[in-house]
């Protein structure tokens, strides 16, 4: 076992829940996005994007900082969970834990984290607990996997991983 591949494992955790317990007021990025006038003019300006989410309305053109803010912390749940998840699945392929074992074993832990860690928001001032969010998460751990897995073949290589292995059909 190569203890030294648990320490980002330990880190991305470590950050998920530094970020899930800081209240709204501390990661709004409204002041700091209003800063940057051009940046929001390109936002409003692009072909106009409209969803809802949890009951609110985000639209790039009445309100392109608001939507921006919303799409750069949906991003951070994808980069941060991704890093997490393809961090895990390294160290547990390391462990012995390789093809759809260790994958699955990684993906389980990637949703308890993510449910745990929506849970622990719903308690948070000015956050939420949202399943869409546990479900963005999990998005972020295929992806980046799938981004690794598609490196490697593309460089000759393998990742050395469960996420390598199962993708590649083995343990299937």
């Amino acid at each position: 076992m190569r203890v030294r591949l648990w320490i980002p494992v330990f880190f991305w955790l470590a950050a998920i829940a530094y970020f899930s317990n800081q209240p709204f007021s501390r990661q709004d990025l409204a002041p700091v996005l209003e800063r940057y006038p051009r940046l929001v003019q390109a936002i409003a300006v692009l072909l106009e994007l409209q969803f809802r989410y949890a009951g609110t309305v985000f639209n790039n053109r009445r309100d392109p900082v608001r939507f921006l803010q919303f799409c750069l912390r949906k991003a951070a749940h994808v980069f941060l969970y991704g890093m997490y998840g393809l961090s895990l699945v390294r160290a547990l392929g390391a462990s012995g834990l390789v093809g759809a074992r260790g994958f699955g074993l990684a993906a389980l832990l990637v949703v308890l984290v993510a449910m745990l860690d929506e849970h622990n928001q719903a308690r948070i001032a000015g956050r939420s607990g949202r399943p869409e969010d546990v479900a963005l998460d999990f998005a972020g751990f295929l992806l980046f996997c799938g981004l690794a897995a598609v490196r490697a073949r593309s460089h000759g290589a393998r990742l050395g991983s469960a996420a390598d292995d199962a993708l590649r059909g083995r343990d299937l």
